[in-house]
């Protein structure tokens, strides 16, 4: 016990244990900081990108076709969507040959609104007369074909106002379909409106025939798209109808005023007072002429 207290006694001891203790409780309050402030993270480097903003939508078939009826039908084999011309030879039945009435693009089916979902009705349609044309189909002979005589097919989009408010009759879009990117023309928007949107029409004429099976299509609409200056969320500080972000110039914090055009799953684009090949700062706590070390 005497060496013990000799030991901590002695004048170099104490003095070496205190600053033992200052350290730990400075490593301490530096991993405390650490926590509240955060890791600071790499500056990011701007550049300009571009981002397109897209909506899913499921669409009508709208489309002239001729309907070839026949009994007892024994079709040759023909693949959906190829086109065929006038008085070509599709199958037979006990009358002899079955001949297409039309050129186009055949069928082996019918679905009973043929001459209802027709181009001329898609040009004309409302909110209001959707829903009866869809009630006037007819009985669907499972013995007939059917032959679509225009390359142009329409489709019917009941849309909020995320798309009817934001698109323009006559302006052509990119759409993403099963069978790659195809351009949509805006045909026509519905004045009238009800709880779940207006009815759009879009128009393509090289929409890949194949796909056409049923009158129901799915397709991915770029509504917009939007180019600028890509910056990372974590680093704008926003300031009610304006945000803003610092970025590195010269050992210096200094501001930059942007307008936040788009949001990405990864970043912002912006617009304003930045341009690309800048260096954001990625920290909280600074001002306008903050030393940067």
């Amino acid at each position: 016990m005497d060496r013990l207290a000799t030991f901590f006694g002695n004048r170099r001891v104490r003095l070496g244990l205190s600053v033992c203790l200052l350290i730990a409780v400075a490593v301490f309050f530096t991993v405390q900081a650490s926590k509240i402030i955060g890791e600071k993270k790499p500056m990011w480097y701007t550049e300009i990108v571009s981002a397109n903003e897209v909506r899913s939508v499921s669409a009508t078939v709208f489309a002239d076709e001729t309907v070839i009826p026949s009994d007892s039908i024994v079709l040759t084999d023909l693949t959906n969507g190829v086109r065929i011309p006038a008085q070509y030879t599709i199958g037979r039945n006990a009358y002899g040959d079955v001949v297409s009435t039309a050129a186009g693009y055949y069928y082996g089916f019918v679905d009973g609104y043929e001459g209802v979902l027709s181009a001329d009705a898609a040009k004309s349609l409302t909110v209001a007369s959707y829903p009866a044309l869809i009630a006037a189909g007819s009985y669907a002979d499972p013995h007939s074909v059917k032959v679509l005589t225009d390359h142009t097919i329409y489709f019917a989009v009941i849309a909020d106002d995320a798309i009817s408010g934001r698109v323009t009759v006559g302006k052509q879009y990119p759409a993403v379909t099963d069978d790659g990117e195809r351009s949509f023309t805006l045909t026509a928007i519905s004045t009238e409106s009800n709880d779940a949107g207006s009815l759009t029409v879009f128009s393509c004429n090289d929409y890949p025939m194949r796909h056409i099976g049923s009158r129901t299509v799915e397709f991915d609409l770029v509504i917009e798209t939007h180019s600028g200056i890509s910056v990372p969320k974590d680093a704008v500080y926003s300031y009610g109808n304006y945000s803003r972000v610092f970025v590195f110039e010269s050992g210096y914090a200094r501001q930059r005023d942007i307008k936040i055009i788009f949001e990405t799953d990864d970043y912002y684009i912006a617009g304003g007072n930045i341009s690309d090949r800048e260096l954001i700062i990625r920290e909280k706590g600074l001002y306008n002429g903050k030393v940067m070390k």
